[in-house]
């Protein structure tokens, strides 16, 4: 038992430890998006093709994401689900999480419609295990979201992440 303890105070210090250096990031890029907001801080390599992304996007479109998780009860070290295709809504929502002091929990969105059932199951059980309380998606696998809803008691909403930053195309519109 002695040793248990030893072990989680040693996690707690080190998860201290990763969330101070997360917060002075954060405020680098608020550094950042103050004295450079339309710099080009990335580039997102998009179906479309390359798409860059300032440090005031970045910082704005983040902390709208904050803002949604907080507004809708997610409190710090809950589980958010993000089932998002990599690109600027996966990159936006995953920091959005972060900075709400939640943990991001990627999962793919399904990608062939005949290996429905068993991305359902893998998905749910990696959902209830994490104990996800949030599900970002994209419109089209929204469906699929509220299906998993259905079977993880801890999931209590599924939305996308034009939904939870209050936008209605922002984010996807890039």
């Amino acid at each position: 038992e002695m040793r248990a303890n030893k072990e989680k105070q040693a996690q707690n210090l080190e998860a201290d430890k990763e969330r101070q250096q997360f917060i002075a990031q954060v405020a680098a890029l608020r550094h950042q998006a103050a004295e450079r907001p339309d710099a080009e801080h990335l580039t997102i390599l998009e179906p479309g093709g390359p798409q860059g992304v300032t440090f005031g996007e970045l910082l704005a479109e983040s902390e709208a994401v904050a803002r949604g998780l907080s507004s809708r009860g997610v409190e710090p070290r809950q589980t958010v689900a993000l089932m998002l295709p990599t690109g600027r809504d996966y990159l936006f929502s995953f920091l959005g999480i972060l900075m709400a002091g939640g943990v991001p929990v990627p999962i793919y969105p399904p990608l062939r419609p005949s290996q429905l059932e068993d991305h359902m199951r893998r998905h749910a059980a990696i959902l209830a295990n994490a104990r996800a309380v949030l599900l970002i998606t994209e419109g089209r696998a929204q469906q699929v979201g509220r299906l998993l809803k259905g079977q993880v008691d801890s999931l209590r909403t599924v939305m996308t992440a034009q939904q939870l930053a209050g936008t209605s195309a922002t984010l996807e519109r890039r």
